[in-house]
């Protein structure tokens, strides 16, 4: 019996003749491969049910169930009909090799057998399924990479275009676990987007100098955009990382935890795994500008209901209260006021604004002074313009605790 590990070429012979037997065991061992050996049909189907060899030599004329009987079942099972068949008969009539094809074989041979012929089949028969299979697989990976695409294109909707990336890793990896880590470009952490099965990887949010400290090969990985492998001697599992880059700069990584060892050397595998994570990367770019772009169309959207709403007030009370609310609903805030600069005595003076009901005592009463001395934050952007900074005093009130956008003007907000 074989190992199913192995990963030499494997050759199914199906043969009543034990000389035969132990002909093409030795013929095909010498080549390389490995061989596991059937005394009739109905033995071979269960072999290759088993085993899924990678080529078939099959006698015709056999006990319990004959070769053309077999090759049919065969071709029925998952598999077979991409498996070449080669018939071994004595007969060499028309009737016989028609048969043989119809029955699914892929070729032929006469015995007494010519054993450097069937050396040049087998070889030439493997090398073509090895073509048909690899192309096969670069349908399938474009078939996936197209359809993260499609999504993409269609929906802008990253958590399928996630779901569909981390399965297709998955299945091609044989991991058990896989993570997305997306670098935030304004916290600059990475952040875990999405994952499946618990990652001892992608436990929280990190800087990319925790991850190098961490796992120290993870700095090549970007430097060079290249897959690396986190796995000991003699360890049947590793983990398995793949850079996401951006422009050229590190933009996140797809963690796989516990993969097989076997798949570190599949070069297909990892060239694939590549691709996807190069999709994905552009997927979630586009996706973060979309959602970018859909944000600032939603503030414009308000600003311009609170400018059609202020146009048509001419109370400067109502003004003042409108576009306060207005900023309120824009920034997402609780509270906004105005407040207005006196150039004669240098001072602000509090507006009244719009506040929240939840929040009652969030802005100073009206009429509030503030000088120069008291806050000059606010008294520069009178003179150079926007900025940010907390306003936080008990002295004018003991629940003032927020951010204050100011705005060069007559009037601050």
């Amino acid at each position: 019996m074989l190992p199913t590990s192995n990963r030499n070429p494997l050759v199914l012979c199906v043969d009543d003749d034990t000389g035969m037997q132990t002909m093409v065991k030795t013929v095909m061992e010498a080549e390389g491969y490995s061989v596991i050996l059937a005394a009739d049909g109905a033995e071979g189907v269960s072999l290759f049910e088993e085993y899924q060899p990678d080529i078939i030599l099959m006698d015709l004329m056999m006990p319990v169930m004959d070769g053309l009987e077999a090759c049919a079942r065969i071709q029925a099972l998952p598999g077979g009909a991409q498996t070449p068949v080669v018939i071994m008969t004595a007969y060499d009539e028309f009737d016989a090799v028609e048969q043989a094809f119809k029955a699914g074989s892929t070729d032929y041979l006469t015995k007494p057998i010519n054993w450097a012929v069937l050396r040049n089949r087998v070889r030439r028969l493997l090398k073509s399924r090895e073509l048909e299979d690899n192309l096969q697989e670069k349908i399938q990976q474009l078939d996936i990479l197209h359809r993260i695409d499609r999504e993409l294109g269609y929906t802008l909707n990253i958590e399928r275009v996630l779901n569909l990336a981390i399965d297709s890793a998955l299945r091609r990896s044989g991991a058990t676990v896989c993570g997305v880590a997306w670098l935030n470009a304004e916290t600059l952490l990475l952040e875990r987007l999405a994952s499946v099965g618990k990652s001892q990887i992608l436990t929280g949010p990190m800087t990319l100098d925790s991850l190098y400290k961490n796992y120290p090969y993870t700095i090549k990985m970007f430097q060079d955009n290249t897959p690396v492998v986190d796995a000991r001697p003699n360890d049947r599992t590793g983990n398995l990382f793949i850079p996401m880059m951006m422009q050229g700069k590190p933009a996140g990584f797809i963690a796989l935890e516990n993969v097989p060892v076997s798949e570190f050397t599949n070069s297909s595998d990892w060239e694939f795994l590549v691709h996807l994570a190069g999709r994905t990367a552009a997927a979630l770019d586009k996706t973060r500008i979309y959602q970018k772009t859909q944000t600032y169309a939603s503030q414009l959207e308000k600003l311009y209901q609170v400018s059609t709403t202020i146009s048509s007030r001419l109370e400067r009370q109502d003004v003042i209260e409108l576009s306060a609310r207005g900023i309120v609903t824009l920034l997402e805030g609780s509270s906004a006021c105005f407040l207005e600069y006196d150039p004669r005595i240098k001072v602000l003076r509090v507006k009244n604004g719009f506040v929240q009901d939840k929040m009652p005592d969030a802005l100073p009463d009206e009429g509030t002074l503030y000088s120069e001395q008291d806050y000059p934050d606010l008294m520069r952007t009178v003179r150079e313009g926007p900025r940010q900074f907390r306003l936080s005093d008990s002295s004018v009130n003991p629940r003032i605790n927020s951010i204050i956008t100011a705005m060069k003007a007559q009037s601050i907000l």
